[in-house]
């Protein structure tokens, strides 16, 4: 048998499917058919049932930063909403013997995959029907996720990530790295610098006024679906402690560029509003997030093995160099 780093993707798809399979032997349901969506990271199937019903599997990459405890606690944050409130989410499945996740590993696959199953969500995108209603139900949504957070205790047996640093994950900084000199000017990495230090000053004062508590950790507009006119937040897995202004700066950046920016932020703190104030006392914890996910991708981007003359990570660089000069105090 070929090793499972030796398959092209196709092959690793399917002989993680195989595994996937094996994982729903220990749910209570009559499985008809098994298709993979996804696998370039996590790998996600649809699964129907002989019943009709519709569910999404998970089967989780190994990688530093999704530990057992971190899905644990993913988990049983999800089980919680669904249970004590009425905020939409993807709810898992509880399996055979009560828990939300289960291990699976099959000959091929060279360790056991925690895997977990969800109630299928349909519909769109958010990034596909950016209403000023969906805006606006987009802030609520997670404003009522907040307050949700901020009183909930994880299991004994869970935890989740600090976000308590720009580069929270546990992955070497190499964005400084003298290699990676002629993607940064002595000036571009002067401005990186600068609001790295900006960023860790906003952190260091919020540790002492405000407590950490879950988040999302990434509830951009590719994860939330228009679901039968109603937002549902899907994909927990990056669930933090950390702030909701953190959380507000990361979802919001893939929108920074775009023209009605400042618009549709107007919408989103109406509905994020209609629930809580809006946690940016300072007025810059917002734009600091934002900077904050830019240059955390970035050096995510720079980890992956790409040409640095790739024009998808010149042009990462060169576009998050133009919005620190926005973002950045005194620009």
């Amino acid at each position: 048998m070929k090793p499972f780093d030796r398959l092209t993707p196709i092959g690793r798809a399917r002989r993680l499917r195989l595994l996937g399979i094996e994982a729903l032997k220990q749910f209570d349901l009559p499985i008809k058919s098994v298709r993979a969506l996804d696998t370039s990271f996590n790998a996600v199937f649809k699964v129907d049932t002989h019943d009709n019903r519709r569910f999404a599997l998970r089967v989780t990459a190994p990688i530093a930063g999704h530990t057992e405890a971190n899905i644990r606690a993913e988990l049983a944050w999800l089980a919680a909403l669904a249970e004590q409130t009425d905020i939409p989410v993807a709810t898992p499945l509880t399996s055979k013997k009560g828990g939300k996740m289960v291990m699976a590993q099959i000959d091929g696959v060279p360790e056991p995959r925690a895997c977990a199953l969800f109630k299928w969500i349909p519909g769109r995108d958010l990034a596909e029907v950016r209403t000023p209603k969906n805006m606006e139900e987009w802030g609520h949504l997670m404003a009522r996720l907040h307050r949700h957070g901020a009183s909930f205790e994880l299991p004994a047996d869970a935890n989740a990530p600090l976000n308590d640093k720009v580069f929270h994950w546990p992955e070497p900084v190499v964005m400084f790295d003298p290699k990676m000199k002629e993607l940064f000017s002595p000036e571009g990495t002067d401005r990186f610098l600068r609001a790295i230090d900006w960023i860790e000053g906003i952190i260091a004062r919020l540790k002492t006024t405000h407590p950490m508590h879950l988040t999302h950790g990434d509830l951009h507009h590719w994860n939330v679906r228009v679901s039968r006119g109603q937002l549902v937040a899907i994909d927990f897995e990056d669930l933090l402690m950390g702030w909701p202004a953190q959380d507000i700066g990361t979802a919001l950046l893939p929108l920074y560029d775009c023209p009605d920016f400042d618009q549709l932020l107007a919408f989103f703190r109406a509905g994020y509003e209609r629930c809580s104030p809006w946690p940016d006392a300072e007025g810059d914890q917002v734009n600091a997030f934002i900077a904050a996910r830019g240059i955390e991708l970035i050096n995510l981007t720079l980890q992956d093995g790409r040409p640095l003359e790739d024009d998808d990570v010149v042009e990462r660089v060169r576009r998050h160099a133009s919005r620190l000069e926005i973002l950045l105090p005194g620009a």
